[in-house]
């Protein structure tokens, strides 16, 4: 298996991040969204998103973008700032192939880059393949929501997983 290559995000991949996360919000409960955002919403985030914060994606062969992740604040909040959020999202043909996991790990070490402190992640409960990948990476679990998000037309716990660079 060729080693899959992970990059920064750039404008050329929008499109294609976009189309991963509504087949995501469409086809699973990794996204807590109820419908795939229109193009203009999507436009709308893209360039109003805070260009410092990393966007990456792995890359297939061609240099298409077959998976991304990317770091927010975890809060608005200014005391906040030194934590980010992660989400991670793969296209479904590369799943289970080790894509999450180098860009996971390119993830992590951009966020400690940029300077964060901790690294937190929010999964619905039983979504078990991301709760793996999670504890793989070094997050531990730091809590539990119970049926604080609707998908699907069900109520869906939510764990806290949370990775420092202090300890």
């Amino acid at each position: 298996m060729k080693s899959p290559v992970v990059r920064p995000a750039r404008d050329s991949d929008s499109t294609r991040i976009f189309e991963i996360r509504n087949d995501v919000i469409r086809t699973s409960d990794a996204i807590l969204e109820d419908e795939p955002w229109p193009r203009a919403k999507w436009d709308t985030w893209w360039g109003a998103r805070e260009r410092a914060l990393p966007i990456l994606v792995v890359a297939d062969e061609n240099d298409v973008a077959q998976g991304y992740a990317l770091l927010t604040y975890f809060a608005d909040r200014s005391g906040y700032r030194v934590t980010g959020e992660v989400s991670i999202h793969l296209d479904a043909a590369v799943r289970g192939q080790g894509h999450g996991t180098a860009l996971f790990a390119a993830l992590i070490e951009a966020g400690r880059a940029f300077g964060f402190l901790s690294l937190v992640a929010r999964i619905s409960a039983v979504n078990a393949a991301s709760v793996r990948l999670h504890e793989k990476m070094g997050f531990q679990r730091a809590g539990h929501l119970h049926k604080v998000a609707r998908k699907f037309g069900n109520l869906v716990d939510v764990y806290f997983y949370q990775r420092n660079f202090t300890d």
